[in-house]
Parts: C-alpha cells; structure tokens; sequence
C-alpha cells in the first residue's frame, strides 16, 4: 500500500495535535491519506519519532476498517510513506524542505492546482524549484485526475500546443476555430482501457496525449476543453448521468461562443465521441458534423432521455418561469442557484447567487435574475443553419485539404454527405421555421435527404460551390510542383 502524507501549519485552536486517517477514495496514487497539524517549527524528524503516540491519536472515522488495519500493522508507515503534501503555498512547501532535507526522498506534490498548460508557468515553477533539482514533484492539473510530474506536465504543453498552432496559424473567426480544432482532437479511436489498467488512462488528458491508443468520452473532452480554453474560449466539460445506472455517465463539452462574422452568439454543445473515428481508416468521420455547435435542445433530442442533467436543472426553454415561481425563496433553491451560477460563470464569468451563509454576500433581485435568465434562455436556443454551417466547413476543410488532401474529403459529395448527416437547421421559409417551432428537431430529421439535395443545387447553381473546390484542387496541384521544384 502507498501512502500520502499531507502536513499542515494550520494553528487553530481545534487543529492542534490533530492526526487524521483516511481512505483514498479517488485515486490510486495512493491508498490512503495521513493528514497532520503541525507548528511550522516541529521537524519531520520528531514526527517520525512519534508515529506510534500518533497512530494511537489518529481520527480514523475516514478510513475503511481494512485500510485501517493494514496501515495499523506497519511499524513504519512513514517510511512507507509515498508521496507528501506540505503546507497550502508553495512558500510554506519550500521553506520546510529546507530544514527537513530527509523529505527530498519522497515524490512531492505542489500545492497548487495548475488550470492551465502554457511554458510560462512550468518556466515559473522549474526556476522557483531550482535548487531542489534532486526532488520529485508532482502536480495535480487541469483534465487530469491522476498526478503528473514535471516531464509530463512539460510534454501535455508541448502536444497541446501542436494541435492548438495547427489551428492558430490561420485567420480563423472563432466557431472557424472550434470547427478546425474538432477535427483535430477527435481524429482518436474510441478504445476503452483494459481491464487490468486504470481507467485515467483513456480519460486523463496527460495519457490520452502520451500513452497514445486509449480514450473515451472524457478523455475527448477534456482534450478538447484544453485546446480550446488555449485558443481563448469559456468552456467546460459538460458531465451527465446516465439515468438508469447513475454510476455511469457521459462527457461532452460546453462553451459559450461569440462570433461576429458569421452573427453567432450563444451556448454550444460539443460532443466529440459521436463523431469520431471508428477505425484507423475511417474518413467518414469528417463527413458527420451532427454533434458540433447544436443547442441544447437538439442535443437532447439526440440522447432521447438517457441522462440526467446535473448542470442545467430547470427547463432551457422556460428559465424565467422557474424564477418566477418561487419568488419569496428562489436564491434557496438548489436547481435555480445551481443552474443560473453555472451559466453565469460561462456567459459573465461571475456568480449570480452568493450562498446564504455568506456574510455580507451581495444580493441580486429577482427582476435582475429573470432579465438574465431571458438572456440565458435566448443564448441557449440559437440553433445555426445550414448556411452558416456550409461556410464554415469551406473555409476549414479548404484548409485542412491544403495541408493535408488524402485525409480530409473536399468535393461536392463530401460536402453534400456533411449537410446529410449533420442536422443543421433549414429555415428558409416562414413554413419551415413554423413547422421546426412545433416539431423541433424530428421534424428537421425527416426533412434531411430531401433539404440536403435542394441545398447543395442552390450551392452548385448560385454560389457556384462545385468550381470554388475545383480552383483550389488546381491551386494545390500548382503548388506542389512549384514546391517540388524549389526544392
């Protein structure tokens, strides 16, 4: 069994000589936890002099009577001591392994979570730790639920940024940018990790990049997430639960998208999972849009009612009504709190509803909270059509084939299957829009092979779509042979 050590110098009245034992529930870095409160002063030395007083002192209320009884039964289980967790800053970490170098032999964890993957803060962390070179660290990251050393923090930034330049060296607009980055992340098998193996090997973001042949629906989206907040987006890992095994679930991610050249403003579900790659082969893939940039409305037409929603809790069309009632005691209940926070964090990066207990917590009306739940409610249901959606994917696929023209289909046939098996919306008449107002996206399903084919001779006979992608296939030609010659 590995353990963690976790030393803390809080010198509150009720925390001292406080020792506590617990099973780690989340993790298998370790087994279990052994937290300590110490005065700053105290040497690690005199705590393991002490283990067997602390042992008998230790709160185990949070440790499994097996976890209890095995590390009861080590004489030395500091030594056997794994990993350690000093102090909350990295100041109250560094100033106690300078006087207890005997820590140096353990894997140590920075107390800090980085949210981030930029060079700037590993230069930071590498130039703050220097003089600790024969140490160990470890951190706990953002898409990551498993610790990371250095070297492997250091290599996510570098196969994050590989996949997010491929993306910026381009004067993308920004659902331009979502669109390339989509492509690039989900060009993954779906592959569950074995049996025998952690589960964070398909889910974490660190593995998913470095070990290289395992993901699933979260490892997709916590990739995704990563890459996209680098390219300057409010997003988050969307988690569901499924509902007839809550135990079980489903990840997409959320983001709240602001594009003026195509007049798009809203909040967009990303589902990478069902549209990646099936096998190594598959080109297919890049065909399917049907879960990039849809409303939450057309996502849950898609999961037919499998999943319970543990973020927005109240009706996406109807967010006003739920305020409305209950106007004495709205800020107390869970599903409207829950519901409207989260959506503020994503939209204005605030918190609309401070919780009770807080002293002195501003207090927002119940006028100025219906007011935002309408505009919440508007960003929520902007589905984009099929227009949109057609000049995005020229703009994107005619650079992907540029870079790349075996892998990413670009003729009139692609472009015809993209619109045929992507879902995006026809409004092009006051009936259409009627009859999608009243039978929303099953009306919309029904309507595809017949809509795809009218919109694709509109792209031929009036945008002239089929002579645009042939420019650009001679222009590639042109291309490669004056490379070839330069060369």
């Amino acid at each position: 069994m590995k353990g963690l050590l976790e030393i803390h110098f809080e010198l509150y009245e009720e925390y001292q000589e406080h020792y506590f034992l617990e099973s780690q529930f989340y993790s298998n870095d370790y087994s279990y936890i052994i937290n300590i409160n110490i005065d700053t002063q105290t040497p690690y030395a005199k705590i393991d002099q002490e283990k067997n007083q602390i042992m008998k002192a230790m709160n185990c209320e949070l440790a499994d009577e097996d976890v209890l009884e095995k590390v009861r039964d080590q004489y030395d289980f500091l030594e056997n001591i794994e990993f350690v967790l000093i102090g909350n800053t990295m100041d109250e970490m560094i100033n106690y392994l300078k006087k207890n170098p005997e820590l140096r032999k353990k894997k140590i964890i920075i107390p800090i979570r980085i949210n981030t993957y930029e060079q700037e803060v590993l230069q930071t962390l590498k130039e703050t730790l220097k003089e600790f070179h024969d140490c160990n660290f470890y951190i706990l990251s953002s898409g990551n639920e498993d610790l990371i050393s250095l070297d492997e923090y250091e290599q996510t930034i570098e196969k994050i940024d590989a996949i997010v330049n491929r993306v910026k060296k381009y004067n993308y607009s920004p659902i331009e940018m979502l669109m390339h980055a989509y492509d690039l992340v989900r060009n993954r098998v779906y592959k569950e990790e074995e049996k025998n193996e952690r589960n964070t090997i398909s889910r974490d973001v660190t593995k998913v990049l470095l070990l290289g042949d395992k993901i699933v629906c979260t490892g997709y989206a916590n990739l995704y997430n990563e890459v996209i907040k680098k390219l300057g987006f409010q997003s988050k890992v969307y988690n569901l639960d499924l509902k007839q095994h809550p135990d079980q679930g489903h990840a997409r991610n959320f983001v709240y998208v602001k594009d003026d050249k195509y007049n798009i403003e809203g909040l967009y579900y990303f589902d990478l999972t069902g549209g990646s790659k099936l096998t190594e082969n598959d080109q297919n893939y890049l065909l399917c849009y049907k879960y990039f940039a849809k409303t939450k409305e057309q996502m849950d037409f898609y999961d037919k009612n499998k999943y319970k929603d543990i973020n927005i809790m109240l009706d996406s069309h109807n967010l006003e009504e739920s305020i409305q009632g209950d106007s004495t005691s709205y800020d107390n209940k869970q599903e409207v709190m829950h519901t409207m926070n989260y959506l503020s964090r994503m939209v204005d990066s605030t918190t609309l509803i401070m919780y009770s207990w807080r002293p002195n917590a501003p207090k927002i009306s119940q006028e100025a909270l219906i007011d935002y739940a309408y505009r919440y409610e508007e960003l929520l249901n902007r589905p984009i059509d099929v227009d949109t959606f057609l000049k995005i994917l020229f703009v994107v696929r005619k650079n992907e084939f540029y870079e790349d023209q075996y892998s990413y289909p670009f003729d009139i046939d692609a472009f015809y299957n993209a619109l045929l098996y992507s879902d995006f919306l026809y409004q092009d008449t006051n009936e259409e829009r009627f009859l999608f107002e009243i039978f929303g996206p099953t009306y919309q399903s029904k309507k595809s092979y017949e809509k795809a084919g009218r919109k694709m001779k509109t792209c031929i006979e009036e945008d002239h779509l089929d002579r645009r992608i042939e420019t650009i296939k001679v222009a590639k030609v042109f291309r490669k042979i004056y490379e070839k010659r330069t060369n």
